[in-house]
């Protein structure tokens, strides 16, 4: 619990706007690049960000996406697996956890592709943009029974 500190709750705050713009919206019948689209500019509207912020989110934007699409292409084959896996007579735990690990580097090596781009984003708001930020989600997770 001891690096649970402000900056690391922002930098969690962020991250979870970022996979918000990629993943969020899922409800409205558009692809996923017209609802990053969406959600980016929504976010360069109520943060006032300048010409390099949003630069820095369009990045972010593609990187997300990216990151987001090749999870999904990978969803299929950790299906297979599954289903290789259950449709065995008898499991093992090491044979569960050689799944899980390559489902975990999987997503993490996809996730890894977007981290530089969302710190770039981060470092370049203003304490008044993060605090905005943070207070979206704060409002935000009212509306949901955490």
């Amino acid at each position: 619990m001891k690096y649970l500190n402000k900056k690391s709750l922002s930098a969690l705050g962020m991250a979870t706007l970022a996979l918000t713009m990629v993943l969020g919206l899922s409800a409205c019948r558009s692809t996923p690049e017209e609802k990053a689209e969406f959600v980016s500019e929504r976010i360069s509207d109520k943060l006032e960000l300048n010409e390099t912020q949003q630069t820095l989110l369009k990045t972010l934007k593609d990187k997300a996406l990216l990151a987001g699409k090749s999870m999904k292409d990978n969803k299929q084959e950790m299906k297979s697996n599954l289903v290789a896996l259950i449709s065995q007579p008898s499991i093992d735990h090491d044979q569960i956890t050689l799944f899980m690990d390559s489902a975990m580097a999987t997503m993490h090596t996809s996730v890894d592709d977007v981290i530089p781009s969302f710190i770039a984003f981060h470092a370049s708001l203003s304490d008044e943009q993060r605090t905005q930020v943070v207070d979206f989600i704060e409002s935000h997770k009212k509306h949901h029974h955490d």
